[in-house]
């Protein structure tokens, strides 16, 4: 959304209200029927999904322009997980009718939503076959370098991933325990590749975590 034309972006703002969620509240419910629509204007929101026997899987993080519950609409379905605030978050709430009327009567709008809903799919597909075909250490470096490529912010030392995630999660997020990745960040911390404090994490050493991507089917040191 934040490609819209002024004029567009405009009539957006004018659909709906805004709403500050503090950091850790709850916006929306798993299971919740769809509507409102939500467009993140300001901090950052994460999407999970929770078993039945409590078990979390973090589907995303959701940040400034991202639009939240539009697939929901279109389809009619409820909301497969829950989001909440990583930070003090500003959102724009905009009702469902008030919803469908904006995509019927501003196409750039509603390609925009297309282009975000498209993007969501693709960057899950990625992330799911990394999840099927890939060993830990190698999830969570793709996981931790694609972070630093799109959010990340240089500092003294290296870049460092500018959202507050916790291990777990980073372990919710990989598919991994909270131990294993513990061990792996205690490992790479011992080698200087990263550095960590409280939800942060600063990359060091881009270059040596790189080489443990896969290369042709297998880890590279």
């Amino acid at each position: 959304m934040d490609k819209l034309s002024e004029q567009d972006r405009a009539f957006v703002e004018r659909a709906g209200h805004h709403r500050l969620h503090a950091r850790g509240s709850a916006i929306v419910s798993q299971g919740q029927a769809s509507g409102p629509a939500l467009i993140v204007e300001e901090g950052w929101l994460k999407s999970a999904h929770v078993s039945a026997h409590g078990a979390q899987a973090l589907l995303g993080i959701i940040g400034p322009g991202a639009v939240v519950g539009a697939l929901q609409i279109l389809t009619d379905t409820p909301h497969t997980g829950e989001v909440t605030a990583l930070t003090d978050s500003q959102v724009l709430h905009i009702t469902k009718p008030r919803f469908l009327q904006l995509l019927a009567e501003r196409p750039a709008v509603e390609h925009a939503v297309h282009r975000s809903l498209f993007s969501r799919a693709r960057d899950a597909e990625g992330h799911l076959a990394s999840i099927c075909s890939l060993p830990p250490e190698q999830r969570l470096c793709r996981l931790i370098l694609c972070l630093v490529q799109g959010y990340g912010e240089r500092t003294g030392s290296g870049l460092e991933i500018c959202i507050p995630l916790s291990q777990l999660d980073f372990a919710a997020w990989a598919g991994v325990s909270i131990e294993t990745v513990q061990r792996i960040l205690r490992t790479w911390r011992r080698r200087g590749i990263i550095s960590t404090g409280r939800q942060r994490i600063t990359v060091l050493d881009a270059t040596s975590l790189s080489r443990i991507t896969c290369v042709n089917g297998r880890a590279s040191r």
